[in-house]
């Protein structure tokens, strides 16, 4: 067993889910005031496409600024999403992956469907290699967006200490 394999997947597999709960964690804050209950009956089955899309959306509602971060974590997002499905979704062989010049190989296995100049082609599946930098590269852009995610939730925490600070008080 190729334990540098297993151990570098289980971390960023960890990191990934990590990030897609912040998410829905930001998504609970905004459109449900916290009530992990409400949000929970109406996310059960939201996929993290579709939750970057309800997120992109509730910034309107967002203090002004806030909106551009949304943005910036989307696009990051959707640019590793298609990675972030075949990491969990492919099939794997750790392979000499660890190595100075070893590499995990995945394969994607889903059908491609191409239609050009009236020729349709049916494809099965692609290989990937991934190197222990590429996982790490993949770690660290996961924690970046993580870090966008902190800076909303704490904007909209500060915006929201605002809000409850009484008429008096000079805050307002």
């Amino acid at each position: 067993m190729n334990t540098k394999f297993y151990a570098a997947f289980g971390s960023l597999a960890c990191s990934f889910s990590n990030m897609e709960s912040a998410i829905r964690n930001l998504i609970s804050e905004i459109a449900f005031q916290g009530n992990d209950q409400i949000a929970y009956a109406f996310m059960d089955r939201v996929q993290l496409s579709e939750s970057i899309k309800l997120l992109q959306k509730l910034s309107r509602v967002l203090p002004s600024g806030e909106d551009e971060f949304i943005l910036e974590m989307k696009n990051r997002v959707e640019k590793i999403r298609p990675t972030r499905n075949l990491f969990i979704h492919g099939q794997w062989i750790p392979g000499d992956f660890g190595t100075k010049t070893g590499k995990a190989t995945v394969l994607d296995s889903k059908m491609t469907y191409t239609d050009t100049d009236n020729l349709t082609r049916w494809g099965k599946g692609s290989v990937s290699e991934y190197t222990l930098e590429d996982f790490n590269r993949l770690i660290s852009e996961v924690e970046s967006i993580q870090g966008i995610i902190e800076h909303i939730e704490s904007e909209l925490k500060s915006a929201c200490d605002l809000e409850n600070v009484p008429e008096s008080s000079p805050l307002q």
